[in-house]
């Protein structure tokens, strides 16, 4: 799920070369100590990690997520199948399994299946009813299974498609809940095809990152495979730009835009906030068919697995294009600590700030 399940436990071996001193050891340690304990091998083919997390939008959580890796017959690359979950003391849960075979040099085949429930608030459908910042309760369930299919064009372009399909409902509704959606749709179920396009050519450098990514994708979700009498459709593009500066520095930009169809509703429409994108906001306060965010951040290495990183940025959620729509734009600011071996694997604590409001986030990788 986005947004609500924003801890993402993830495991990737780690080249012990590129990292020195105590972290090294500690590293290689923890590394060996583990698979050994699951009865696999220190080359990363099983792995398993579990640790706490925290956001506003969930409260305090506990994830676990394991992987195993493995070959197929002749196969030069390795299939993997992982599973995750994660529960909180607010009630919430995500179950999670996906895998994926390859089929060749350059033909990938991905697959997955999602349980969750997220217990959450709803401030409005729409701008001026959200900036009054009152908060009502009901609690979002969600099932997905999705399967697909990418092509690699060349070393770093891909192109894939997928087929979802996914229910998602609204239940316990309070009282000024059920006042806002009043004639709203409070269950949806159907059926989508996403076609998408990535490119992405960074390179991960002990502490830093340098490179490109794309993510262009469109979504299109017929009504004879809904419950929903609306043909619906969204369209997304992301791009994130890593420059190393000076040593153990690195600039990441991050933009991001999303349209939906006009006739969206409430609950498929884009959310701004979370952990990751738009941080200080609670997830979904603002909502529209349309989102527009961008934030730069600056990351600095200081000492073994210590490091620093602070941010600015802002976002709108919209319907339309309209005289005043500057004045939604909203600001995101934070710093946070690092704790980690290298660019990929850390343990994030940011503190972030938005327009009356702020949260601390505790997790897993950065945010972008």
């Amino acid at each position: 799920m986005v947004g609500g399940e924003s801890l993402t436990y993830s495991y990737t071996p780690i080249d012990q070369t590129s990292v020195k001193g105590s972290s090294r050891m500690f590293g290689r340690r923890l590394l060996e100590g583990l698979n050994q304990g699951l009865g696999g091998s220190a080359d990363g083919s099983l792995s398993l990690l579990i640790g706490p997390g925290y956001s506003v939008d969930t409260g305090w959580r506990l994830g676990l997520r394991g992987s195993k890796s493995y070959r197929v017959g002749d196969s030069r690359r390795e299939s993997s199948i992982a599973f995750s979950a994660s529960v909180s003391l607010t009630g919430s849960y995500h179950v999670a399994l996906q895998g994926m075979n390859p089929l060749g040099d350059r033909h990938t085949l991905r697959y997955g299946v999602a349980v969750g429930s997220l217990p959450t608030r709803l401030y409005g459908l729409d701008y001026a009813t959200a900036r009054q910042n009152i908060a009502s309760k009901y609690t979002e369930k969600r099932y997905e299974a999705r399967v697909g299919y990418s092509y690699a064009v060349t070393t770093h372009l891909s192109l894939g498609a997928e087929l979802d399909y996914a229910y998602i409902g609204s239940v316990k509704l309070d009282e000024r809940t059920t006042e806002l959606l009043d004639k709203e749709l409070l269950d949806y179920s159907g059926g989508s095809l996403t076609i998408g396009l990535n490119y992405d050519n960074r390179r991960y450098e002990e502490y830093r990152t340098r490179g490109i990514r794309l993510n262009v994708s469109g979504l299109l979700r017929p009504s004879v495979v809904s419950n929903y009498n609306h043909t619906l459709y969204t369209l997304r593009l992301q791009l994130d730009y890593y420059q190393p500066l000076w040593r153990g520095a690195t600039l990441a930009l991050d933009l991001y835009g999303e349209h939906n169809a006009s006739a969206t509703p409430w609950m498929l429409r884009a959310r701004l906030g979370d952990d990751n994108r738009m941080r200080g906001y609670y997830y979904g306060r603002y909502m529209g068919c349309n989102l527009l965010t961008a934030q730069l951040e600056l990351r600095q290495h200081i000492w073994n697995g210590l490091g620093v990183a602070a941010w600015g940025g802002g976002g709108v959620a919209f319907d339309r294009v309209e005289r005043g729509l500057l004045r939604q734009l909203l600001p995101t600011y934070g710093v946070g600590l690092r704790w980690g071996l290298g660019a990929r694997n850390m343990v994030r604590f940011d503190v972030a700030f938005g327009n009356d409001s702020h949260t601390f986030i505790l997790g897993v990788s950065e945010a972008f």
